[in-house]
């Protein structure tokens, strides 16, 4: 047997020898530092913050702005319509104001009427007469129904008589008496026709009732008469219509008959504004005998008596003067309406005037 010879394998080759691979060189590790990070971050949101709040704060400022520029044009419109509505109240009042003054003003001349200005909620204003030297305040509300001095009047009221009494006066005027033309008596009377709700009529009464106080002894020589209606069924009326004044001037008719020592002194105290029951107080009124009066048909005749003696004479206002009820006279012609003014008409109307007809009242 052939020896097997060892044949080389053709196309064998050596194993190659393995070549070591480099590896590429690691990449060196950034370091980060956290907490510049954070900073970073936080300053970031903080930016983004302040930026929100300053848009929040532009719109809140807009809205603001706005809202105050609406608050400001709606005062001004306010205030501007505030003025206008003044300015027509006063264009109203200043229509009649002249017209009220003069008749308030009991024949005295009106020298001049200031502008008026608003004063707690009234407008104030200022009157000078010629007859004096200072000057007078009054006021009347805005709405101009009510009038002030020493009392509150109502302004349509006063109006109403001082036309009417004007009328009378301007009818009058070539009938009414001077002080050398009225007719001498041993005891003159100046009786005055008057109502509780005329306003014209309580300035007269006031000074009336002063002339009195300074001079008791023409209390004899004044009365006051009360004009007006009696219902079928006893209800009396003023001479202005009111049935409530009718029922004062029964009072005051009775005072006049059953207490005449307080009379005049409650009529002052009504006049000036006073209520019922403290003037009755004020003046020592005795209410038994006034309210029994008013209760049993005394007074009741008293007041119609005077209210047929106004008619017979055609009173067209009151107040009106008749002495010793026959001859108009105006206390216009006697100085004005003044407590001097009704002495002088009892004193001219006299055969042996008093010896107060030599001194002057105030």
């Amino acid at each position: 047997m052939a020896d097997k010879k060892k044949v080389k394998k053709t196309g064998s080759t050596k194993p190659a020898t393995k070549t070591k691979t480099t590896k590429p060189a690691a990449k060196p590790v950034k370091k980060v530092d956290i907490v510049e990070e954070a900073k970073k971050e936080l300053k970031k949101m903080e930016e983004e913050q302040a930026k929100t709040q300053a848009a929040s704060k532009k719109e809140s400022k807009f809205a603001w702005s706005t809202f105050i520029g609406a608050v400001l044009l709606t005062c001004a419109a306010f205030i501007l319509g505030g003025m206008i509505k003044e300015n027509m109240q006063k264009r109203a009042i200043n229509k009649y104001l002249s017209e009220l003054i003069t008749g308030l003003g009991g024949g005295m001349t009106v020298e001049n009427i200031s502008k008026l200005e608003n004063v707690s909620d009234l407008f104030q204003f200022k009157i000078k007469f010629s007859e004096y030297d200072d000057e007078f305040t009054s006021a009347i509300t805005k709405d101009g129904k009510f009038f002030f001095s020493d009392m509150s009047l109502e302004v349509p009221t006063l109006l109403e008589e001082i036309r009417a009494a004007g009328d009378q006066t301007s009818n009058a005027s070539s009938t009414s008496l001077s002080c050398d033309e009225v007719t001498k008596t041993e005891n003159p009377n100046l009786e005055v026709y008057v109502s509780s709700d005329c306003g014209y009529c309580k300035q007269a009464e006031t000074e009336i009732a002063s002339a009195v106080k300074q001079v008791p002894a023409l209390a004899e020589h004044i009365t006051l008469r009360y004009a007006g209606t009696t219902q079928d069924d006893g209800t009396v009326i003023s001479f202005l219509g009111s049935e409530e004044s009718g029922t004062e001037n029964l009072r005051q008719v009775c005072i006049r008959e059953k207490n005449p020592t307080a009379f005049w002194n409650y009529v002052a105290c009504m006049a000036d504004g006073g209520k019922t029951e403290t003037c009755q107080s004020t003046a020592g009124v005795s209410t038994n005998l006034v309210d029994t009066c008013m209760a049993d048909g005394s007074g009741l005749a008293a007041i119609k008596a005077d209210q047929t003696a106004a008619t017979n004479l055609a009173i067209q206002g009151t107040p009106s003067f008749f002495v010793n009820g026959t001859e108009s006279v105006s206390d216009i012609d006697f100085g004005g309406r003044v407590p001097d003014s009704f002495k002088e008409i009892v004193c001219c109307s006299s055969t042996n005037p008093g010896s107060y007809c030599e001194t002057t009242l105030e």
